[in-house]
Parts: C-alpha cells; sequence; structure tokens
C-alpha cells in the first residue's frame, strides 16, 4: 500500500539518479553509418545495408496469440466509469476509454490534478501496458499469462526510474459482469514488494 500510494500521490519536481535507458534512434543510425564508411568496397557496403534493413525489419502485426481474446473483450467491457475500494477501504474513481481509432485503452486513474495514466495497446497478439505513474517513472509490462476473463502483466522494463522510487512490477485483471478486479505489485527501491487489490463497479 505504501509503495501504491507514493506513485498515485507523488507530484512536482525532484532530483534523482536515473537508470540508463536505449540510445536514441539517431544515434543507432549514426553508428551504423560510421560502419558503412569503414568497409571498403561498395558491393560490400550494400550487402552489409541490405542485412541490417533485413534484420531490422518487423512483421506486420497480427493478433492471433493467446491475448488477442482478452484485447477484444477489454474493449467492449471497459470503457466506461468505475468506482474502486480496496481490501482496507481506499476509495478511487477510474475512467476508461478507446482512443486512436480504437487501437488502443486510456485509463484514467484518480481525481483531476492527481491521476495517473495508463495505457493499453496489442502487439501481435500480446497486450503492452504502460503505466505513467505519479512519481514520475513509466513502466512497460506484457501479458504472462492469460485464464479466461484472468490476465497478468509483468513489467519488462521502466523509463526514469529514481533511485528512491517504486515501479509497477505486476498487474493481474479479472473482468467480470458490471465489475473487475486488479491486483498491482509495486517494488520498492530496495527491492521489497507491495501488493493492493481493488475491487472495481461501474458506475
Amino acid at each position: 500500500m505504501v509503495a501504491w500510494l507514493s506513485c498515485h500521490h507523488v507530484a512536482g519536481n525532484r532530483r534523482r539518479s536515473r537508470v540508463p535507458t536505449n540510445p536514441p534512434p539517431d544515434a543507432v543510425l549514426a553508428a551504423m553509418k560510421y560502419a558503412l564508411r569503414q568497409i571498403g568496397s561498395s558491393g560490400m557496403r550494400w550487402l552489409v545495408l541490405a542485412l541490417l534493413v533485413v534484420a531490422c525489419a518487423r512483421p506486420a502485426p497480427q493478433y492471433t496469440t493467446k491475448a488477442a481474446p482478452f484485447w477484444q473483450t477489454m474493449q467492449r467491457t471497459l470503457p466506461g466509469t468505475w468506482a474502486g475500494t480496496t481490501d482496507v477501504g481506499v476509495q478511487v474513481e477510474v475512467t476508461f476509454r478507446t482512443i486512436s481509432r480504437a487501437s488502443a485503452l486510456a485509463e484514467t486513474f484518480g481525481r483531476p490534478g492527481k491521476e495517473t495514466m495508463t495505457l493499453y495497446h496489442p502487439d501481435r497478439g500480446d497486450i503492452v501496458a504502460t503505466h505513467y505513474c505519479g512519481q514520475g517513472n513509466a513502466p512497460r509490462l506484457r501479458v504472462t499469462s492469460v485464464d479466461g476473463k484472468r490476465v497478468v502483466w509483468k513489467q519488462t522494463d521502466v523509463t526514469d526510474l529514481g533511485a528512491d522510487e517504486a515501479s509497477l512490477v505486476e498487474m493481474e485483471i479479472t473482468l467480470g459482469d458490471g465489475w473487475f478486479d486488479r491486483v498491482e505489485v509495486y517494488r520498492d527501491a530496495k527491492g521489497a514488494l507491495d501488493r493492493t487489490r481493488w475491487h472495481f463497479v461501474r458506475q
């Protein structure tokens, strides 16, 4: 609960150390150009360039794996306003809406001015959830299991994580008829896990 409170209620500027992130695309492109300049033969340059293009190519999304049906259920079931309560009585209001021509689902959690946001979108049959935390970090999670109307996400990476901050490492959603349950697991800066269970009913 402590980690959850810090995520959803911390605001303002803070000085903190940074977690290294992936290099920007411009830096990768510059490194590729440099490598090509070091190859003497023009024919070899074209060969290397072709291999790089093939290696970087991504197939068109095909939402046919195990999480695809759950994504469709989320799109039908979740849009609207929900009232949530934890096991210890903490209350919150959450809204869901589809955006970007229904290619993503936006969740707004909490009151205006203190709200957080989580964006859900499909990725070749998976469902990616990016949580924009009130502390300023943004963990990204992917589906690890689907069982009927229950799905579990686990963190794959996190951006802009401060040395003293908690981050969302696991999330579980179970959909019902006019309700859904959610479990959030945060890991704090010392590695301790904090688990919060929510029950939501439609408003």
